[in-house]
């Protein structure tokens, strides 16, 4: 479904409900709807790509995918609650092989939730003005690469993960009293390279992190670099401070 330059979708309701397809593109499509825009489940071959989303009471929605494919959406609200009271922009949950690159998303709770995932890849991407900016909670080969994160509680909040690589990304100014730049917590087996952890309230927090090595990052005026509690196997090497 390729929709023509200015095609938009509005809804009192839902949008898009998918489920149980083999094989779905959608593109070029703009949506504007008070419940969820977007919702797929239990399906395979999905592609979304240069897709507008503006958030009102519900996120864009995925459970249960294998083979999913997030390229080029844009996902924001207008609201002006607080972060506490409005939904995720791109929640997605059980799903496998997964692909994000090129979102923007501002002005939500989380930007984008992962939950029981394998095999995620999220690349060149940009969350801002949130609770948490990428948010991952169980998972397993996750690869966290040349992403920015600002203005949010916590940047990347990375949870209950095994086999772990956050490299080449921008984490700048989470500022608030409780803020962080990246917090790791039960992590097993991860690599944090090359990243820029710049102007954070605290830059990274380690919690019950296990086998994993931070090298050749930049940490530039943070107030503090590192809280570490339960981690007694991290190597750091070769950073900037």
């Amino acid at each position: 479904i390729i929709g023509e330059e200015g095609v938009m979708i509005t809804s009192e309701a839902e949008g898009i409900i998918v489920d149980n397809v083999n094989g779905l593109m959608l593109q070029d499509i703009q949506f504007e709807t008070k419940k969820t825009p977007l919702k797929v489940t239990n399906s395979k071959q999905i592609e979304m790509i240069d897709l507008q989303f503006v958030i009102q009471e519900e996120s864009v929605y995925f459970e249960n995918i294998e083979q999913l494919i997030l390229e080029q959406l844009n996902v924001s609200s207008e609201s002006k609650k607080h972060f506490s009271q409005k939904p995720n922009g791109i929640d997605i949950f059980k799903s496998n092989d997964i692909k994000v690159n090129d979102l923007e998303i501002t002005n939500l709770q989380d930007g984008i939730y992962f939950a029981r995932i394998e095999d995620v890849s999220i690349k060149n991407s940009k969350s801002t003005f949130g609770r948490y900016g990428i948010h991952f909670m169980y998972g397993k080969r996750i690869n966290v690469e040349q992403n920015f994160v600002s203005n949010n509680v916590t940047g990347l909040m990375l949870m209950i993960v095994e086999d772990l690589k956050v490299e080449k990304n921008t984490v700048l100014r989470q500022l608030m009293i409780n803020s962080n730049g990246l917090y790791l917590y039960d992590v097993k087996d991860a690599s944090v390279r090359h990243n820029e952890f710049l102007e954070n309230t605290v830059a990274t927090v380690w919690n019950s992190v296990r086998e994993t090595t931070f090298s050749e990052n930049v940490f530039q005026s943070n107030s503090t670099v590192v809280e570490a509690k339960k981690s007694p196997k991290v190597v750091v090497e070769d950073n900037q401070f």
